[in-house]
């Protein structure tokens, strides 16, 4: 839903002194819907509440790079070529709400799932082969990417990495290897070629954790830049090859502060016989959905866009 803030913006006094008009203002900006208030209904792990607020970390790099291949045949001169190779990392962080988690519930047969936009993680506790039935107690979990075949060992550090208390759920991911873009296959090929370009973009973030989940999940704000550059190597006399290379650099986070307004004109109180101009400013970390004054502010049919004034 769309959570109003409004504060005073001018007064307007008559020349008897008695208060005429009250001129409000109003930023919009996007925010979770709020869960369902219902008696013993679980709350929702990534909704702003008295007492907390959820936090996501969120990088994600892309990059083409090319190397030399030499290519050595018996009885033939060795021969070098171009070969192009795509790294793609992430780095997730999310904290989300378990308030009032009956801990004696979570084990090994405990479910989760992570979704970044089109991406999902999804898996019970008992992935990790150390957390078992018998140390239970243990309040955090690591599901490896990559696992050893005949030993069922984790490979690396590159995983899921769950921890928990009876208040608060923490949520790591991170990929180092060969993977796929959650989001940075989107911004390809955006720019001219050998130019950079700013994202400016969302993504959703849903949760599940055994009894708790995120029921609409929550909009995160995408930041970074792309880039592209096309490079040919060879001439007429030799094979040419061409590559196009990506660079994508992203970050995000959740919108987890109201917007400002400011009024720099006019000053309050101040006195008029007719009309009068506003002036001020109104501005978020992210972005400013929509800008609405009303003259009456008990009246929701009263607000009308900013363009209007």
């Amino acid at each position: 839903m769309l959570i109003a803030y409004q504060s005073a913006l001018a007064r307007h006094f008559g020349k008897s002194g008695l208060l005429g008009t009250i001129l409000f203002l109003q930023g919009l900006f996007l925010h979770p819907m709020i869960y369902a208030e219902e008696e013993n209904q679980p709350i929702d792990m990534l909704e702003s509440v008295n007492g907390f607020t959820p936090s996501l970390k969120f990088t994600e790099t892309l990059k083409d790079s090319l190397r030399i291949v030499t290519e050595s045949v018996e009885g033939q001169p060795a021969r070098k070529y171009h070969e192009s190779e795509r790294q793609v990392s992430q780095r997730v962080r999310i904290t989300a709400n378990l308030s009032g988690m009956d801990l004696s519930t979570i084990g090994p047969e405990t479910s989760f799932e992570i979704n970044l936009n089109d991406t999902s993680y999804s898996g019970t506790l008992g992935m990790d082969p150390t957390y078992t039935e018998a140390n239970r107690a243990r309040q955090y979990a690591f599901i490896s990417f990559e696992v050893d075949e005949v030993m069922g060992n984790p490979i690396g550090s590159d995983g899921i990495k769950l921890s928990w208390s009876s208040s608060l759920l923490t949520v790591e991911v991170k990929n180092t290897g060969q993977s796929e873009p959650i989001v940075a296959g989107r911004y390809t090929y955006l720019p001219a070629d050998g130019k950079t370009q700013a994202v400016r973009d969302t993504m959703w973030i849903t949760l599940k954790f055994a009894d708790r989940f995120s029921e609409l999940g929550r909009q995160a704000y995408l930041h970074g830049t792309t880039q592209f550059r096309s490079v040919t190597y060879g001439s007429e006399s030799s094979p040419i090859e061409q590559f196009d290379l990506e660079n994508v650099n992203l970050g995000a986070a959740f919108d987890t502060k109201a917007p400002v307004i400011l009024i720099s004109a006019p000053s309050n109180p101040f006195i008029t016989s007719s009309g009068f101009t506003v002036r001020g400013t109104a501005s978020d970390t992210h972005e400013i959905q929509n800008i609405e004054y009303t003259t009456t502010p008990d009246d929701d049919r009263s607000w009308k866009p900013i363009t209007q004034i």
